[in-house]
């Protein structure tokens, strides 16, 4: 359970942040004509925003768990809500400002990249507190399968949205988002986890063995043999003799000494 909430965190963040990123430049163009597309440094300015805020984000993420301030667990789950909930909220206020507060718009656009970048050392890097041994798989299986949804959520903005002059479709978008945003933030701080799971060290055993043989079989050219238990053969029954009859002198001497 605690990689399938790994996985709806992902979902989340792939929706939310294919509607804020794509769909919400065209609502400050088409319902607060604010065209932030004319201008690259607005552009990109969200990106920055999240680019600075992984790095700080990060820093305070390491900070509270090498004081033991907070457990590994609840900073994941403190850090994974950061990049969910205030994109969530900032998304919901983007649809309630009106046309003569736009640059208030781009300014919340701008910290949700912020936002969003306490994902990065929380839902995000939990794979790593999962299995340290296959953490790459689990990265490419949950980041590739909820891509899906960074396609999906553009195609039922145009479905829902008909009129992109019409506010009220917008904030149904928003909405949804934000429901999308909170209801995989639920999932994961239900059922998240920091600890290594069993299935972590399964086929390391085998893995060292086939290693080991490998090894052997390339040194030696081929492999081991089969060497028989060796086995302890009595002695002749002349030495045995032979043994008595000393032993027997032995003894007579010592009588006539």
């Amino acid at each position: 359970m605690p990689f399938w909430a790994v996985t709806v965190s992902f979902v989340g963040a792939n929706w939310g942040s294919s509607v804020l990123q794509t769909q919400t430049p065209t609502y400050l163009y088409k319902i607060l004509d604010y065209d932030i597309k004319s201008n690259s440094l607005l552009s990109a300015a969200p990106y920055v925003a999240m680019l600075v805020g992984s790095f700080l984000l990060s820093v305070i993420c390491d900070w509270l768990i090498n004081r033991q301030i907070v457990s590994r667990i609840a900073a994941r789950k403190i850090f994974s809500t950061i990049g969910t909930i205030l994109p969530a909220m900032s998304l919901t206020a983007i649809g309630f400002i009106p046309k003569e507060e736009a640059t208030l718009s781009v300014v919340i656009l701008i910290l949700n990249g912020a936002f969003q970048s306490g994902g990065f050392c929380g839902y995000q890097v939990n794979h790593m507190d999962l299995s340290p041994n296959h953490c790459g798989v689990l990265m490419g299986i949950t980041n590739g399968t909820t891509s899906v949804f960074s396609i999906i959520s553009p195609l039922i903005v145009q479905f829902i949205v008909t009129d992109q002059r019409n506010q009220r479709m917008w904030m149904t978008i928003f909405i949804t988002t934000a429901c999308v945003y909170l209801a995989t933030d639920l999932f994961y701080l239900i059922f998240g986890s920091a600890d290594v799971q069993p299935w972590n060290d399964q086929g390391e055993d085998d893995s060292t063995t086939n290693s080991t043989t490998t090894a052997v079989t390339t040194c030696t050219g081929a492999p081991l043999p089969n060497v028989p238990p060796t086995k302890t053969t009595a002695a002749p029954a002349d030495a045995q003799s032979n043994v008595s009859s000393t032993t027997d002198s032995r003894a007579n001497l010592n009588v006539y000494i």
